[in-house]
């Protein structure tokens, strides 16, 4: 597997010519810059929500999932962290163009 890049909470490796897998981390990002701390489990919470939306909007908006599932990531030739690290943090995606999307909440008092 071939290493791509790591942006500010995931990395991201090649499998092949149409698939990627992503680990989420737990490192920490404000303002566009990675922190010196983690916080534990916040990846794994980060692709389990990432996980829901894909699949409860995928009827409206097709997307690169492919799966979380544990059997499926076993088979992939990982030898980075351990299996209990990247149980519940690893996801398997098909190659696609990114269509750049930000949602912004603002509050006002």
């Amino acid at each position: 597997m071939k290493y791509l890049c790591s942006g500010k909470v995931r990395d991201i490796y090649e499998l092949d010519n149409s698939c990627l897998v992503f680990i989420t981390t737990d490192r920490i990002s404000a303002y566009d810059h990675i922190l010196p701390n983690n916080i534990l489990g916040k990846g794994k919470v980060l692709t389990q929500m990432s996980i829901f939306w894909m699949e409860f909007l995928s009827d409206i908006v097709p997307n690169h999932f492919i799966s979380a599932n544990e059997a499926d990531i076993r088979k992939i030739p990982l030898n980075i962290g351990t299996p209990d690290y990247l149980k519940d943090r690893t996801m398997l995606v098909q190659k696609a163009n990114m269509f750049d999307i930000e949602c912004i909440r603002l509050i006002r008092k």
